[in-house]
């Protein structure tokens, strides 16, 4: 256990340094790696670097705009922090990107309660807001056309 951890803890390093010089893919697979590395053990030894990582490929993942993948880590680092601020944030984030509108409300709802009000979470507010507009007016084009359509018949 102690020299995975010892181990995911360098790439981690790594990962970081990579990713601060914007080589966001030399980045990813540093992290990809660590996180193989301490995947396996479930002690409280192992807890901190895995939880680290997560959070490190959910960020990057956002990043990429893979947000699926994204989500899945945001998810992973909340089934054992659940009021984790930054994986709440690549959460709701993710949410919001991949039109799951209803579910992103909920944990955003959540996260301002939690943070009582924080500029981050009022800023994503505003952009759940913006995107659910954005896809009404989606939704309602493509009902027009339709209809335009069903009509010239």
């Amino acid at each position: 256990v102690a020299d995975a951890i010892a181990h995911a803890t360098q790439l981690n390093e790594e990962a970081a340094t990579k990713f601060r010089n914007g080589e966001i893919d030399v980045a990813l697979n540093l992290y990809e790696k660590a996180l193989g590395d301490v995947e396996d053990y479930t002690d409280e030894e192992a807890s901190p670097i895995k939880i680290r990582t997560q959070r490190n490929l959910a960020l990057l993942y956002s990043k990429k705009g893979a947000w699926r993948k994204s989500l899945l880590y945001a998810n992973q680092v909340l089934e054992k922090l659940p009021d984790d601020l930054k994986a709440l944030m690549r959460k709701i984030e993710s949410l919001i990107n991949i039109e799951s509108f209803d579910e992103a409300k909920k944990e955003l709802q959540r996260a301002l309660t939690l943070t009582k009000n924080d500029p981050a979470f009022v800023a994503l507010r505003t952009k759940l807001e913006n995107s659910q507009k954005q896809a009404r007016q989606r939704e309602n084009q493509a009902y027009a056309k339709m209809f335009a359509k069903s009509t010239k018949e």
